[in-house]
């Protein structure tokens, strides 16, 4: 029961308490993970703590330091693999008008067929 009691008091922990405990398990590098907390739900916020709270447990280490040493392990990039050039990147705020009109086009496309989506996983450092 002081289990469920600690897990329970977890799940309810702040916006900045969640920040710092990431913070301090894996650095700044995943705070994205965060964007949009606030229009979350009470209901959504426990979720997302929850899963969050398991990731960045001070006894796990963080993801971005399980992806550099991942890569260290791995030896040299293969050749002819460049990342994009600044020219190449593009980002609009979401909560923008214009990143609201991409999100609807995004969806329009998607319902209809006309595209698809590819999930990555995100955050890497």
């Amino acid at each position: 029961n002081s289990f469920c009691t600690l897990l329970a008091s977890e799940m309810s922990v702040s916006r900045e308490e969640l920040e710092a405990r990431m913070r301090a398990v894996d650095g700044d590098a995943q705070l994205h993970l965060l964007d949009g907390y606030d229009e979350l739900s009470t209901e959504q916020r426990a979720k997302l703590n929850e899963q969050l709270l398991r990731i960045f447990s001070p006894d796990n280490v963080g993801p971005t330091t399980v992806f550099r040493d991942s890569l260290k392990m791995s030896g040299e990039p293969p050749r002819g693999i460049q990342p994009p050039t600044a020219s190449d990147v593009h980002s609009v705020d979401p909560r923008s008008d214009a990143g609201r009109a991409l999100e609807q086009e995004g969806l329009r496309l998607l319902a209809t067929g006309a595209g698809a989506v590819v999930v990555l996983a995100g955050g890497s450092g």
